[in-house]
């Protein structure tokens, strides 16, 4: 499994879904999914609606937190019960997550979030974003990159 599919299913998505949990942040606030801002409050609310989109289960929520470009490779992914029905209990065992930090990287800004797990370990997970006409959104870009990793 590449890491496109990780990115849906347990490798990057591991991290991404926490329900009506927000990911913390410096300040404590929240900002929209689109905005452009770079600081760690908005990448932090970025990445909570990122797994809470994951977290739901609803196939076009996790679409729309890919860039657009990428949907309609993903769509088939998303739509197959099975690997939504994964990816849902994968996201169903973050408890909390935290933006550890965030790098540019080839054009993009790789966050860093540590996700703490019900069993009480946590995992760093690397996410790469993009920028896009919808504000900073995932991407599968880095897919077959040797120089990102999605786990610290």
């Amino acid at each position: 499994m590449g890491h496109a599919a990780k990115l849906l299913i347990g490798g990057a998505a591991a991290a991404a879904a926490l329900g009506g949990i927000l990911l913390s942040s410096a300040t404590g606030q929240s900002a929209s999914l689109s905005q452009q801002s770079e600081t760690s409050t908005d990448l932090s609310a970025i990445m909570s609606a990122v797994l809470a989109a994951n977290k739901s289960g609803n196939a076009q929520r996790i679409l729309t937190t890919f860039a657009p470009a990428e949907r309609p490779g993903l769509t088939k992914l998303v739509s197959d019960p099975a690997i939504l029905a994964a990816n849902t209990a994968i996201h169903a065992k973050i408890v909390s997550a935290t933006v550890q930090g965030v790098r540019p990287y080839r054009g993009y800004k790789i966050v860093t979030v540590a996700e703490q797990l019900h069993d009480g370990k946590t995992r760093l997970k690397n996410y790469p974003l993009k920028q896009t006409a919808e504000g900073r959104l995932l991407t599968n870009d880095l897919a077959s990159d040797d120089g990102f990793k999605p786990y610290e």
